[in-house]
């Protein structure tokens, strides 16, 4: 059975804080908007390898109800 193991982000909260923080006092010197960014595509390779993982778990089921 496969399982899927959640990654730790690669943003802490207190920094997604801070550059969301910043970003909205309008002080944002292009850290804080990078820090956002990088945090999305963290969560989107998140949701992508949980798909892939589904993805896999469905083809082996599909197989196995095949073969039986």
């Amino acid at each position: 059975m496969l399982s899927h193991r959640v990654h730790e982000p690669a943003l802490s909260a207190a920094a997604w804080n801070r550059a969301v923080d910043v970003d909205a006092e309008g002080q944002d010197d292009g850290t804080a908007a990078e820090a956002v960014y990088a945090a999305i595509n963290h969560m989107l390779d998140q949701v992508n390898a949980f798909l892939g993982h589904l993805e896999e778990r469905n083809d082996h089921s599909l197989a196995a109800s095949k073969s039986a």
